[in-house]
């Protein structure tokens, strides 16, 4: 134990001669500051914009609130301009909205594709809101540089550069002799120098993660400090990886270019390779059905309906028997469209069959993320890129539970504004207080592999050191 300690401060007095860990410090430092700074813009931007649509929801809700007051002093009768006729209600604005997370400036995930939020009417939506939402497509392209990319491509460059010549760089300056002659092993030089780069590039990382934290968004250290933990944990078993992998081609005693040219090699395959292998894989084995299909298959529908607006109105009173005009109590509150029962009715099946090919397309999506879960025990890095979506719930299932979410709520305020429009009744004040919302939660949002993965990968890790030492063995006994 104590000539492992000599080893490490041998280590340290190397290290702060050589100008190669200020480098690789530095730039961790920057890269690690630059990641965390977009992501805290990024998400400031996204609860700006969440911030506007609340303030735009309270001003609608209240200005069409004083309208209807002021609207019902002086009719009796809504008209088709009054804001307690139901029809006019449905061409009132809501905007659903996804509940944002701090934790989003770890990881950006899948929040660039989907938006946190919907304007939504009776008759639309999926509207632009705000002009910043037309982003630059290469933009979307290219991703953004946040703090998991930085984690998972740029980290396992800096520890090769500070760990591919463990056993060369000795034998090259001649140190090695000298070194071996103090009843030191072989396999307790390669662990120190191992444990010292470790320690440097672990601890370093951490905290440049925690000052970047602190600096671009403390909150998410008061609010979320275990899913902070958990990210942490999670880098620290990725770059144990990485260490353990430098550990297992030094083991081979080979020259320092050949073991870079292995290493990087390795980096390529598996942050590359392996990777786009594995969507080559799923894309081909769950295939995406094809939206122009479907639109192609929507026109013919639309036309089919128009051709049975009849059958078509008698298939919607027969699903709501409520609405049907024996139910009509009095039709001298509103003033009514003849041909509006029949639009509703039309409107009723083209959502049904538009939301069918959504789900299908969800399913489908579920199918490929279930499979690339499950390559997760193959691929790190897509392990650490699914875990850190989970966490910062920007991954594929948060936003899938966020659109059914909005579906569900889409079927209730059609049901709601149609049940007033069919059974020809006004708005009353009341309703205001009860308009249907979206249900939001996030209780079945789970990665029940994640824990299993981490530990797998820890194993892994272990197993890698084991069978480099085993070979380190091999290798350096005489002869």
């Amino acid at each position: 134990m104590k000539r492992f300690r000599h080893l490490l401060y041998f280590e340290l007095l190397k290290s702060t001669r050589e100008g190669m860990y200020s480098i690789i410090l530095i730039l961790m430092a920057g890269l690690v500051f630059l990641s965390l700074y977009n992501g805290s813009v990024w998400f400031e931007s996204q609860k700006k914009t969440v911030e506007q649509i609340s303030q735009m929801k309270m001003s609608h809700l209240q200005t069409y609130l004083k309208d209807y007051r002021e609207y019902n002093k002086t009719h009796e009768v809504a008209g088709l301009d009054g804001p307690a006729n139901p029809i006019v209600m449905n061409f009132k604005r809501v905007y659903p909205v996804k509940p944002l997370s701090p934790l989003m400036v770890l990881c950006t995930g899948q929040s660039d594709l989907y938006g946190f939020y919907n304007i939504f009417t009776g008759l639309e939506e999926n509207t632009l809101l705000f002009e910043n939402e037309i982003i630059n497509p290469l933009n979307l392209l290219l991703g953004k540089l946040d703090w998991t990319f930085v984690l998972i491509y740029i980290i396992p460059l800096f520890i090769i550069a500070a760990s591919y010549d463990l056993y060369a760089r000795e034998s090259e300056l001649g140190t090695l002799r000298i070194i071996l002659t103090q009843h030191i092993s072989l396999k307790e030089l390669l662990l120190a120098k191992l444990s010292y780069r470790f320690f440097v590039l672990t601890v370093s990382f951490v905290i440049f993660t925690l000052l970047g934290i602190l600096f671009f968004q403390s909150d998410l250290l008061k609010a979320e400090p275990e899913w902070v933990l958990l990210a942490l944990i999670v880098a620290m078993v990725y770059i144990g990886l990485w260490m353990a992998v430098c550990l297992f081609i030094n083991a081979f005693l080979k020259e320092a270019i050949l073991n870079g040219v292995v290493l990087t090699l390795l980096w390529m395959a598996i942050l590359f390779m392996v990777p786009s292998a594995i969507n080559t894989i799923t894309t081909n084995k769950f295939p995406v059905p094809s939206r122009a299909i479907n639109l192609l298959k929507s026109r013919q529908h639309a036309e089919y309906l128009d051709n049975r607006r009849e059958q078509t109105l008698q298939s919607y009173l027969d699903i709501y028997p409520q609405f049907r005009p024996a139910n009509i109590k009095d039709s001298t509150k509103i003033a009514f469209i003849d041909w509006y029962p029949g639009f509703l009715s039309w409107q009723h099946d083209m959502i049904k069959s538009k939301d069918r090919f959504e789900i299908q397309i969800d399913s489908v999506l579920t199918r490929q993320e279930d499979f690339v879960n499950t390559t997760a025990y193959i691929a790190p890095s897509v392990w650490v890129s699914q875990t850190l979506q989970f966490i910062s719930h920007t991954d594929l299932a948060s936003f899938q539970q966020y659109k059914s979410s909005l579906r569900e709520f889409s079927r209730k305020w059609r049901l709601f504004v149609a049940g007033k429009i069919m059974l020809r009744q006004k708005i009353r004040e009341q309703d205001f207080f009860y308009l249907p919302k979206v249900d939001w939660s996030e209780k079945d949002h789970e990665n029940t592999q994640a824990a299993t993965q981490l530990l797998v990968w820890l194993a892994s890790t272990t197993l890698i050191m084991i069978a480099g030492l085993k070979i380190l063995d091999i290798f350096s006994r005489p002869g």
